[in-house]
């Protein structure tokens, strides 16, 4: 699912950028190669964020 319309980023790649390491939106983006640009999506990239982090508990 498309999480960010700006830069056309989806769950999947939030996901695999917790896997990467990353803890914050603003790191998830950073391991996706994308900055923030409306930061609609920041709220919703913290929801995906906390799900990949209980996933690999």
């Amino acid at each position: 699912m498309i999480i960010c319309h700006c830069n056309t980023v989806s769950d999947q790649a939030i996901k695999a950028a917790v896997r990467q390491g990353a803890v914050t939106p603003g790191q998830a983006y950073k391991k996706i190669g994308v900055k923030f640009c409306c930061g609609k999506c920041g709220k919703c990239v913290q929801k995906v964020i906390a799900e990949a982090q209980e996933e690999t508990v």
